[in-house]
C-alpha cells in the first residue's frame, strides 16, 4: 500500500512538473499605442508592428528579438485600403508608406531604408484587402495584441514557447 501512494505521487509530481514545460513565458513587450492595424513576425523573434495614434498618424517599427527598435518610419497621414507591412524576414522590411500616392519602402537589418521608385505612377506592395494580413508565430514563440481595458491603449507581447 505505502509502494502504490509512493507511486501515484511520483506521478502527480511528474505531471505538475510537464505542465510547465509547455507553458508560455513573456519575454517582452512594445510600448501602448492607440492602436495596433497590423503585426507580422520576423521569424527570429522580433516583429514589425503597423500603428496609429488617436489622430489617426500612423507609424511602422521594427522590433528585434530583446524588443528594441530596429527601425521606425516616419509618421504617416492616415493610410489606404492595402497593407500596411508587406513582408518581413529577419533580414530586411518592406511597407507601403502613404503620403499621397502609396509608395513600397524597403528597410535593410541595419535600418536604412530605400524606397522603390516608380517613373510615372506609383508601386505598390500587394493586391488591394479589407483586413491587412498579420502573421503573429515563429519557430520559438508567438505574439499576441494585449488591450488594456484601464487606457485606451494596446501592445504587442512576445512569448516563448518554454
Amino acid at each position: 500500500m505505502h509502494t502504490k501512494r509512493l507511486i501515484v505521487l511520483s506521478a502527480v509530481f511528474a505531471a505538475c512538473g510537464a505542465t510547465r514545460l509547455f507553458a508560455a513565458t513573456q519575454e517582452w513587450q512594445t510600448p501602448p499605442v492607440s492602436n495596433i492595424l497590423q503585426l507580422v513576425a520576423d521569424g527570429k523573434g522580433g516583429c514589425v508592428v503597423a500603428s496609429s495614434d488617436t489622430n489617426e498618424r500612423v507609424r511602422v517599427t521594427w522590433y528585434d528579438r530583446k524588443g528594441a527598435v530596429m527601425y521606425e518610419s516616419p509618421e504617416m497621414l492616415g493610410y489606404g485600403p492595402l497593407s500596411i507591412i508587406n513582408s518581413c524576414s529577419s533580414k530586411q522590411l518592406l511597407y507601403t508608406m502613404y503620403y499621397g500616392l502609396p509608395m513600397l519602402v524597403q528597410v535593410s537589418r541595419n535600418g536604412s531604408a530605400l524606397p522603390v521608385a516608380s517613373i510615372g505612377g506609383y508601386t505598390i506592395g500587394g493586391p488591394i484587402a479589407v483586413f491587412p494580413a498579420s502573421r503573429f508565430a515563429d519557430a520559438k514563440g508567438f505574439f499576441v495584441i494585449n488591450v488594456d481595458t484601464n487606457i485606451p491603449a494596446k501592445r504587442a507581447v512576445r512569448y516563448s514557447y518554454k
